[in-house]
């Protein structure tokens, strides 16, 4: 029998974009910093620490939102089971996540998806597309999440 590899659609899509978004906005930003406090002679102690400050703070958060899109593009989820997406819990981002109904080692427990769905002005994610959708869904034992395969409607 052929093994199935599942990738986690949303998950993975959400920290892609991410990661690719925080990756050129901070470079950019980066080079822009050097350039302009370059060319306004300023010293090159101050270019040094302004520029360390946002590389730091752009490339500690690509750095988590690549690893995190590394881990569930790679997973292979337990228990796969498909399951409904009708109750809606909303996070403090703004960013919404369902709660379902999975048996995990033969007992039903409540288990929360990630966060990665939205229904604001950038739509990675669109909450409409997966609200009281069936879908196939299997469990990352190490966060102990439930993440979404595919949507079967």
């Amino acid at each position: 029998m052929e093994e199935v590899k599942y990738s986690c659609i949303p998950e993975t899509r959400y920290y892609k974009f991410n990661f690719m978004v925080l990756g050129i906005v901070g470079t950019s930003l980066f080079m822009f910093l050097v350039i302009t406090l370059t060319a306004a002679r300023i010293e090159a102690g101050v270019i040094f620490s302004t520029s360390l400050v946002v590389f730091l703070f752009f490339g500690l958060l690509t750095l988590y939102y690549y690893l995190r899109y590394r881990y569930y593009s790679n997973l292979e989820p337990a228990f796969i089971q498909i399951v409904k997406l009708d109750k809606v819990i909303p996070s403090y981002s703004g960013l919404i996540a369902f709660e379902v109904e999975m048996e995990i080692d033969s007992k039903l427990e409540k288990v929360d998806t990630l966060a990665v769905f939205n229904s604001g002005i950038i739509k990675v994610n669109p909450i409409d597309k997966y609200s009281n959708k069936t879908v196939r869904a299997g469990y990352d034992k190490r966060f102990k999440a439930c993440v979404i395969l595919e949507v079967i409607e």
